[in-house]
């Protein structure tokens, strides 16, 4: 079998990624395509005709390619569009719109301008006014010994407000409520795409990021590898397999004591290698 490194960053988590193949001075290259779309009446893929845009740092290239000539990789497709995958947020989309307002309604409420407003007593003259704030403004004083507003400044107790020289805020304030929801709503696109939302807790130990991680392994990361390995097989015309083991996502200490435990068993240590995943 043909191995070749792994890619955890193809976009095969959006459901689909197409690459072309095309001979190169090295033999032959696969180039990520930008765009492209898919013709043919006939239900067998190797029948269908693939309109690819590749893009060059100063221009762009327009091809019509046969199935022979692409590495289309198509996860999670409906049976009435088998050449298009969908992606996790296709099918979780109203939950990604949930996020998605709520997010927004975040941000709103982040732009809200921070400002502190002080009470001074009813009918104060502007000229006072732009004293005071000249006085609060000026760095070089630290201190203040302003007089009390409780006579109104000189126009009653009546006109004094409630509070003396007590600034009030005035800034962004999101209900707790709405954060937990916004939360809450992008661990569940997480689930959505196969991972365990402790990868994105703050408040996530160690040891369950680790685990989260040896679990989008195996629910994300493994299942999409079988998807391409089984395109670019196909495209390839010989088996292709993908190598994780610069990544280190597998469950070392635990393939270890599985293979201690299947070889006491008396399984042969070539098998029980492969079944313990080493």
């Amino acid at each position: 079998p043909h191995a070749v490194d792994a890619r955890p960053d193809q976009p095969l988590v959006a459901g689909e990624t197409l690459l072309a193949l095309r001979l190169g001075a090295g033999g032959l290259a696969c180039v990520p395509a930008a765009y492209w779309d898919v013709r043919g009446a006939d239900p067998l893929p190797e029948r269908w005709r693939y309109r690819v845009s590749l893009f060059g740092p100063s221009g762009s290239y327009t091809s019509v390619l046969g199935r022979d000539g692409v590495l289309h990789a198509v996860a999670d497709s409906d049976p009435q569009r088998p050449w298009a995958g969908r992606g996790a947020l296709r099918r979780a989309d109203t939950t990604a719109a949930l996020a998605a307002d709520l997010e927004a309604a975040l941000v709103d409420e982040a732009g809200v301008p921070a400002k502190r407003l002080i009470p001074l007593p009813y009918g104060t003259a502007e000229n006072v006014v732009a004293l005071i704030r000249a006085d609060i403004e000026a760095a070089a004083k630290r201190v203040l010994l302003p007089e009390s507003t409780r006579s109104g400044l000189g126009a009653g107790a009546v006109n004094a407000p409630a509070t003396d020289w007590k600034p009030n805020r005035i800034g962004p304030d999101p209900p707790p409520g709405e954060v937990t929801a916004a939360g809450e709503a992008s661990a569940r696109l997480l689930a959505a795409f196969g991972i365990p939302p402790a990868w994105a807790n703050p408040r996530s130990t160690a040891m369950a990021l680790r685990e989260a991680l040896r679990a989008a392994y195996r629910s994300l990361i493994l299942p999409l590898a079988a998807v391409f390995e089984a395109a670019a097989s196909e495209a390839l015309e010989e088996p292709v397999r993908l190598r994780f083991d610069r990544h280190q996502f597998g469950d070392v200490r635990g393939a270890a004591a599985a293979y201690q435990a299947l070889t006491g068993a008396g399984v042969e240590a070539a098998d029980a290698r492969r079944i313990a995943g080493l």
